[in-house]
């Protein structure tokens, strides 16, 4: 337990609207191979487990099973490693996502601050990627 919440184990899950348009965000700025290797490893990537923290929300991707994504989409770094920061605005409040990747795959997506429950997604306006070059 942290910080006394129960952290439930990874279900069979689609990302929300706002994780995919920042996955959206992310493949857009990549070049094509390295994009494309995202998107392949996504159909995999079915296990899904939320975390909210007290400022933070986490969103980790799994396999339905450990060693079944092909070695050809996944990246030769095994390592975590941050792929990218991407800012954006929902209305006049600022975001923060971070990308990682653990194993040569995509593993987490963090939005700081918390989103508010209420706000209206469809107004999320990206205004800066930052794809870090270590990985590639």
């Amino acid at each position: 337990m942290i910080w006394g919440k129960k952290i439930r184990e990874p279900k069979l899950d689609d990302l929300s609207i706002l994780e995919n348009n920042i996955i959206d965000c992310l493949i857009a700025n990549l070049p094509d191979v390295k994009a494309w290797k995202i998107k392949q490893q996504l159909s995999y990537l079915k296990l899904i487990k939320r975390i909210e923290y007290k400022n933070t929300k986490a969103t980790e991707l799994y396999p339905r099973k450990f060693g079944t994504i092909p070695e050809e989409v996944l990246f030769q770094r095994k390592d975590e490693v941050k792929l990218a920061r991407i800012s954006f605005s929902i209305g006049s409040e600022k975001y923060i996502s971070e990308i990682h990747m653990v194993l040569g795959q995509l593993f987490d997506l963090t939005i700081k601050p918390l989103p508010r429950k209420n706000i209206s997604i469809k107004e999320a306006k990206f205004v800066k990627t930052e794809i870090f070059e270590e990985w590639l």
